[in-house]
Formats: structure tokens, sequence, C-alpha cells
């Protein structure tokens, strides 16, 4: 299987350095800090009244679209069984290497990375595709199970846990380039979903798979969504999030995964390579950590970044009541952090994808041609480049609207700017670290 020749393996950071934007790196962090200031001002003065939620509910989508939905909905479960089963074989019986494998690219790049641009384009198309979804629902059928109409609201802990999971996997084990490992993780993460599941149902499994959350989440910011009848809805972007029901777990869910990215630019940045991990090893040469030291050194920058960003949010927002209440304007700078993080990156795998498609199993395949993929056209550095600042830049706008719309709900009197302030200092100041961190790795 051939090696891309425009790129080369990146074990744990998914990101790239963006010291060649062809911009002043000082100047970018203080404009958008700037930026998100300006924005956040103009929302207090010329935004009075709550616009979200009453705009939220949107208009029924032409029939026509909604009919079509039903057979793309099959053909997407169809295409995420095939995926799920190719992604396992693959694993034990393909290439035990993480460029040309496709189990790899397609957990890494494609579900965790591209999926999440999908879902705020698209809606919540992951709930069609889920493989583990399909086969619960199957299962319970097969065993006369009915969905109960129950009225539960189950919480989001589990997917806590799920998704500190796959971050410590993905960005401070040593060995997550190990290809029968990310089977075994994907078989073992799998069996207990799917149980579950079948036990508790459908609506558990969807608040308990971490990426059925996130992408939920993420797609509350999407034009297109299902009402509780399942009619398709169009509406304006980011209005979902004021109807986004904050579940016990949800909070900490998105903190964990904003921390994720915030340890994936710092753990790429030379102050962390130079000056933190040779003390944190005590390595008398300064040589890196290797094995498992790596992994503990790595694990506890992963923790201290996500301890970081919880603590000085919670503090932002005075309590945890209030704290909780603002966890959807969250939403738009998880996404706007992944694609500054990960774009490039997301390309990369997607390319990879297409060469592990070609061969799965290591059988001298070479279904889709590797000619036609190794020619796949890759933007330009600087369109890259522009698309990684700007994703942290509307990210922070929007979390900063998203934020004043529930501070004028929560207060109609004209105090919301005051409590706000806090917030919006935080919204400023994370938007100058992302872009630190973006073009210092």
């Amino acid at each position: 299987m051939a090696v891309l020749p425009w790129t080369s393996w990146v074990v744990s950071h998914a990101g790239s350095g963006r010291s060649d934007l062809p911009l002043d790196a000082g100047l970018a962090v203080w404009g958008a800090a700037v930026a998100v200031a300006v924005s956040f001002a103009s929302v207090g003065i010329f935004w009075q009244r709550a616009r979200l939620l009453s705009a939220s509910n949107g208009r029924t989508a032409p029939s026509v679209i909604d009919t079509l939905s039903g057979p793309v909905t099959v053909l997407a479960r169809v295409v995420g069984l095939v995926a799920f089963g190719l992604a396992i074989g693959s694993a034990f019986w393909g290439l035990d290497n993480p460029v040309d494998s496709f189990i790899h690219p397609l957990v890494f790049g494609v579900i965790w990375v591209i999926m999440q641009a999908v879902s705020v384009v698209a809606g919540d198309v992951w709930r069609a595709i889920n493989p583990l979804d399909t086969i619960s629902t199957g299962l319970r059928r097969l065993l006369g199970r009915r969905e109960a109409g129950s009225s539960t609201v189950h919480s989001h802990w589990l997917a806590v846990v799920g998704v500190l999971g796959f971050l410590w996997l993905e960005l401070a084990y040593h060995g997550n380039d190990t290809v029968p490992l990310i089977g075994w993780a994907l078989v073992s993460y799998s069996a207990v979903m799917i149980a579950g599941g079948v036990a508790f149902g459908r609506d558990w499994l969807r608040a308990s798979d971490f990426l059925s959350v996130l992408f939920e989440l993420l797609a509350a910011m999407s034009p297109l969504y299902r009402d509780a009848e399942g009619r398709l809805r169009w509406r304006l972007p980011l209005t979902g999030l004021a109807a986004v029901q904050v579940r016990p777990g949800t909070l900490a869910f998105l903190l964990a995964v904003l921390g994720g990215t915030t340890y994936d630019g710092v753990s790429g940045s030379p102050w962390w390579n130079n000056d933190v991990v040779p003390s944190l090893a005590s390595t008398a040469s300064g040589a890196p950590p290797i094995g498992w030291g790596s992994t503990a050194v790595a694990t506890i920058g992963l923790v201290w970044c996500i301890a970081s960003v919880s603590v000085v949010y919670l503090l932002a927002c005075f309590d945890l009541d209030r704290a909780e209440r603002y966890a959807p304007s969250l939403v738009p700078i998880v996404i706007g952090y992944a694609v500054a993080h990960y774009f490039s990156y997301a390309i990369e795998r997607w390319q990879h994808l297409l060469f592990g498609l070609s061969d799965p199993f290591d059988l001298g395949w070479d279904i889709l041609g590797n000619e036609l993929v190794s020619s796949a056209s890759v933007p330009d550095a600087d369109i890259i480049a522009w698309v990684q600042v700007g994703a942290i830049v509307i990210g922070h706008i929007g979390a900063v609207i998203v934020a004043h719309d529930m501070a004028v709900e929560d207060e109609p009197n004209g105090r919301s700017i005051v409590s706000e302030l806090p917030l919006a200092a935080l919204m400023v100041a994370y938007t100058g670290l992302g872009l630190w961190l973006l073009m210092n790795t």
C-alpha cells in the first residue's frame, strides 16, 4: 500500500503549526480577541430581548426532502454497519500500520473530526449512521422488547467516562498507533454500549454513547433537525442551542472535550516540550520520555488542561447552576476548536481512509484505484490556515451570542450585561489563547 507523498504520520498531535500563517501572529491574536470583544459589546447594545428559543422551532421542511430522507436513512444505516464491520476486520486481519489501515483514519479522522462538522451543517446524521444503535435496536426486536415510552431522562455521565477514555487513548497513550489495540478498544466499547442499548433501550444508548452525545449537541447548531414527531424542519443556525436539554453530566462532557482539544494544542507547543516535559519526566539529558513514561507525562497534561478549563469556566459563571445553564454556549467553541486543531489532520486522514478502503484486509486489492486516491486535491496551506483561525473566532462569537441570549432571557430588566462580563472576558481570553496555541505548535 502506498504512503502519501505529501504527509507524514504524526502519532498524537492532530493539528499542524500555523507559524506560516500569512499574518503577524501577534496581530492575529489581538485582532481576534478584539473581534470577540466587539461582538459582545454589539449584542449587549442591540440584542435587548431573547430571540433564539422562539426561533428554534423553525418551519417544516419541504415534504419532498422529508420523503427522500427515509431511503437515505436506510442507506446510512447500511453504510454504518458495513464501515463498522470493515473497521473491526481491518484491525485484526489488515495491516498493523496506522497509515495504511482502515480503522485508524475512520475512527480518529472521519468519525471524530469530519462527523463533527457534518453534524453542524446537516444535523444529527450520526443518529441514522450509528451502527451500535442499529445493532442494539435489531437485537431488541429479535428479543421482542419494545422501546419504553418512559419520560426518564438519562444522564450523560457514562458519556463523560467514554470521552475521557477516548481522549486519553488519542492524546496520552504511547501505543495509540497500534491498530489491533484500537480494534480491541472498539470491540470492548461497542459491546458495552450494545448490551446497555438492548437492556435499557435506545434513549439510554443515545445518552451514554459519547459520540451520540457529542454529535447531538453539535447538531443543535444546524439549520436542519427533526422535531418530536419526527418531521424534518428548518431553522436559523445556532437557535437550536437555546432548546438544548442540559442533563446531569452535560457540562462535564463539554468541558472534557474542550480541555482535551486544549491539551492537543498545548502538547505541541515549545513551552510544553522544552520546559514542562523534561521537568515532569526528570530527565537530566532533557530527552523526551518514551513508553509509559510518555503516557504518564501526557496524562498529567491532559488532566491539567481539562481541570484548568473547568475551573476557569466555573469561576466565570460564579456558581454551578449558572454554569450548567450556560453549558450550551460552549458548543460553538467545541466545533471552532475542533476545526482549528484537526482540519488539516482530517484532510490527511480522509485520504488515508480511502487507501485503507481500497485494501482493508491487506489482500492486494485496489478497489478505488490508488492513482485516483493519490490525485485527490489538497487545499492550499494558506487556505487551511485561514480556515483554522476563522473557526476559532467564529466559534467564540457564536458562544457570545448564545450566552447573551440566555442572559437576556434570565434577566430581561437590562442587568444581564453586567452578569455576562466575566464570561465574556473568558471568551476573549480563550480566543487569544486558542490562536496562540494554534500558531505555536
